[in-house]
């Protein structure tokens, strides 16, 4: 089965990040990642539109990620992923701040944001499995350092500040007074905080966890 593409699309232009790829700066691709084989396609797209996945969806499922390139200095974004497969559950993460002009959500250092959590698709029946049942949901704090902007960040090193597992279908906003990022000034502190919902893996069709992430810069 192929599936279209445009979910990514529109998940990035939704979110304000498409702003991104509609200069000259920028180009875009969809990375598609088969499971469980691990095979990988890149297909370059457009700003906005739709097109054909170029393989099949396997049984264990497929990722899809939308990547953005600025081509000075050479930095590669990632935008918005999604997996395709017999059943996932749907997860949305929105982050609001009181720095509307930003194409990365923003905050100060003294200043709320807000996180809105949206997940449907999840199942409670005793027949069904596990993976269809909940979605773990993880937040992340990394420091950029003195004069840092995140270009070049190696986030496999960002600590873990929380996690818990959602097992209902809705939405839920998270509000935070001040933001977490570690630092002695906290007039001066730049970094990011992460949130990600993960889904389960599901070895009986050999399908992975997915994950969707929003951050915010300070």
């Amino acid at each position: 089965m192929k599936t279209p593409l445009d979910c990514l699309l529109a998940a990035a232009l939704l979110g304000g990040s498409g702003a991104w790829a509609q200069t000259d700066t920028y180009t875009n691709f969809i990375r598609q990642v088969q499971f469980p084989s691990g095979v990988q396609w890149d297909a370059s797209v457009a700003a906005a539109g739709q097109q054909l996945s170029a393989l099949a969806i396997d049984p264990g499922g497929a990722r899809f990620e939308l990547w953005t390139v600025k081509s000075a200095p050479l930095t590669s974004y990632l935008l918005a992923s999604c997996y395709v497969g017999p059943y996932i559950p749907v997860a949305e993460v929105v982050i609001t701040s009181e720095e509307r002009s930003s194409r990365v959500p923003r905050t100060r250092a003294d200043r709320p944001f807000f996180v809105d959590v949206t997940i449907n698709g999840l199942l409670a029946g005793a027949a069904d499995p596990a993976a269809s049942k909940q979605v773990n949901f993880l937040h992340h704090i990394q420091s950029y350092g003195a004069g840092g902007t995140g270009i070049g960040l190696d986030r496999t090193q960002a600590t873990l500040m929380s996690q818990s597992a959602i097992t209902a279908n809705g939405t839920q906003t998270l509000t935070f007074l001040i933001n977490s990022v570690p630092g002695a000034d906290r007039a001066k502190v730049r970094g990011e905080e992460r949130f990600t919902v993960f889904s389960l893996p599901d070895p009986d069709c050999q399908a992975p966890s997915s994950q969707l992430s929003a951050t915010v810069q300070n």
